[in-house]
């Protein structure tokens, strides 16, 4: 009983051998898709709403997995035979990373850990880096950029939001001082560049002939990408050898499984922690300060009975009433609250320095903008939800930089990703979220440093409208951000207000 791995191409590794260990594999490989109780398949009882990352029709799997499925193979004692070619590049030491910064005339000398991510991509030549949001990533890729070009290789940078295209060029060219290499791409430009820049979106219905031209592909926050377009756009990719993912977190809350990006990319490598960049002052130390809501006993019936009519109703209309249906009234019922925007305004008005309000809910950003506009007049007012265009706000990034004090209204989808804006002070979380990758990207937003700036203010409402026992929704959303804050040694300071 043996296992024999053989090359088909950089995307996939053919396998063969006993049936027995094969379907074990299969079962260990598997996962749950997204949704997958809502579909007709599960529900019927024909499918256990589970993919496996190894295709036994095919008998092919994703080639990053290769060394995950060995160790595996290793621990059981399960004897295999691997035909692939190995994977592997280059070995610098420190000083010659320092050394090749310095040839291509980078602006500063880089970090311990981002010498660390450097040799971890050139040394495997596929990767996932595991980096905080404000880690400098850029720069780690801007390195990656410089080496291939010296090598002759042609760089294909894929990343998820369009926003963050203008952000990296800015990167590129205005920080770093590379020589008009990059380029914003679509399928239908052909400049002539060593490195283009574009979302998967752009690229998904590319012919597979268009990617022939790289040698190299590098995914940006590659968890945010979509499974079946970034499926589809690697398959496309199967000559590429040189292949590099970055991401803060490869957390299950992540639109891919990270199985899916780790087969596709490679082995994670975690360079630092965000704990780690706090301790160094590399990033700046965050201050939560908890604003423990307590609503009156009225409020809390007024919000259960609301929920037990909407979802009465809804059910006699024949539709579904879900715990993300109790979620929607519940954001509706709080972020409609006047005496909690009220207080939102007064907190953004007591602020000094530059102060972002998030909100989920276009609705509940445009109250608060018009609440803003009412009583603050001596500041600078800014809005961004996903209506503005990328132009527009990367604009708007561009003026808070050059301002001391600003107030910005602005949705978590613009905010958490793509946004460089070191000189922020203060964050008012104004809407609820519990995600293990949003929550992490908005803080990463704020600990950047500027000259002078040591700490971060992060302003956190929780909604406790529970009641005999049960906890509300946002109440529990919060006390995800809560062990966020925790793991990460966040200094926490709580309020508790009657509202």
């Amino acid at each position: 009983m043996s296992i024999h791995f053989y090359n088909i191409d950089h995307n996939y590794v053919g396998f063969s051998g006993s049936k027995e260990i094969l379907y074990e594999l299969r079962a260990k490989y598997s996962f749950h898709t997204k949704n997958y109780k809502w579909d007709k398949r599960y529900k019927m009882g024909y499918w256990d709403g589970k993919i496996s990352l190894l295709n036994l029709k095919d008998m092919k799997m994703y080639r990053g997995l290769l060394p995950k499925v060995k160790s595996y193979l290793d621990r059981e004692k399960i004897p295999y035979e691997d035909l692939t070619d190995p994977f592997g590049g280059r070995d610098f030491t420190n000083e010659q990373v320092k050394l090749f910064y310095k040839k291509i005339e980078g602006p500063f000398v880089p970090r311990d850990d981002q010498i660390d991510a450097f040799k971890n991509c050139v040394s495997s030549s596929r990767n996932i880096i595991l980096a905080p949001t404000s880690n400098g990533k850029s720069y780690i890729i801007h390195g990656l950029n410089s080496y291939y070009k010296k090598l002759n290789k042609k760089v294909l940078i894929v990343i998820h939001r369009s926003n963050l295209v203008l952000q990296l060029k800015s990167n590129f060219v205005d920080e770093y001082g590379s020589d008009k290499i990059y380029t914003t791409s679509t399928i239908y430009e052909d400049a002539d560049t060593d490195v283009k820049i574009s979302t998967w979106q752009s690229l998904k219905d590319a012919d597979q002939s268009w990617f022939k031209q790289f040698d190299v592909i590098i995914g940006d926050e590659v968890h945010g990408f979509k499974s079946k377009s970034l499926v589809n756009l690697i398959d496309k990719c199967g000559h590429i050898e040189y292949r590099h993912g970055f991401t803060a977190t490869l957390d299950n809350d992540s639109e891919t499984d990270a199985l899916t990006l780790e087969g596709m990319f490679g082995t994670p490598y975690q360079t630092i922690t965000l704990k780690e960049q706090i301790n160094q002052g590399i990033s700046a130390r965050p201050i939560v300060y908890v604003l423990l809501l307590k609503y009156p006993i009225e409020e809390r019936l007024d919000l259960i009975n609301t929920i037990n009519q909407e979802a009465k109703q809804a059910l006699n209309k024949g539709k579904k009433v879900t715990d993300a249906f109790a979620f929607q009234v519940e954001s509706k019922y709080i972020e409609s609250h006047e005496r909690r925007n009220q207080l939102i305004v007064n907190i953004a008005k007591a602020q000094t320095g530059n102060t972002l309000i998030a909100f989920k809910n276009q609705a509940h950003g445009k109250t608060l903008l018009e609440n803003v506009k009412q009583e603050i007049s001596d500041k600078p007012i800014f809005f961004v939800n996903g209506t503005v265009k990328k132009e527009k706000r990367f604009d708007i990034q561009k003026e808070i930089e050059t301002l001391t004090e600003s107030i910005s209204v602005v949705s978590f989808g613009t905010f958490s990703t793509g946004v460089n804006i070191p000189n922020l002070n203060n964050l008012i979380i104004g809407s609820q979220l519990k995600s293990e990758i949003t929550v992490p990207q908005l803080i990463g937003r704020m600990v950047r440093i500027v000259e002078g700036k040591t700490t971060t203010n992060i302003i956190d409402m929780c909604d406790d409208l529970s009641h005999s026992g049960n906890s509300n929704i946002f109440y529990r959303h919060f006390e995800q951000r809560l062990k966020f804050y925790l793991k990460n040694n966040f200094e926490i300071k709580t309020k508790i207000i009657a509202i």
